[in-house]
């Protein structure tokens, strides 16, 4: 998401970095449809849960225009959303970044 933005005012990040980049993240796809982001510790992740950091990457993989290649594991956040909400168990932060990409989704980004 960081280099979509800034593509919008520096042109050094142009739409073939952001393919590579999306396609790399995309590649780290885990077999239960969540994302491997290797050794958290001094990151943004640090700390963060599973869902959160899936989230996340679903989020900027939406901002950055994918809508197919995320159809599945946005299922899968909206499903644990959904168990959120029902047991009153709510992440807000996580909430928000799925409702976001479905934002995403819509405006068709």
């Amino acid at each position: 998401m960081l280099f979509t933005e800034m593509a919008k005012v520096l042109p050094v990040f142009d739409r073939e970095i952001i393919t590579s980049i999306s396609l790399w993240i995309m590649r780290r796809k885990t077999e239960t449809g969540g994302y491997t982001v290797g050794n958290t510790q001094g990151t943004m992740f640090a700390g963060v849960s599973e869902n959160t950091t899936n989230a996340y990457v679903v989020y900027a993989l939406t901002s950055a225009g994918y809508k197919d290649e995320v159809a599945e594991q946005i299922a899968a956040l909206q499903v644990i959303a959904d168990l959120q909400i029902a047991s009153n168990t709510r992440d807000a932060y996580f909430l928000s970044l799925v409702g976001a990409s479905f934002s995403n989704l819509n405006n068709g980004k």
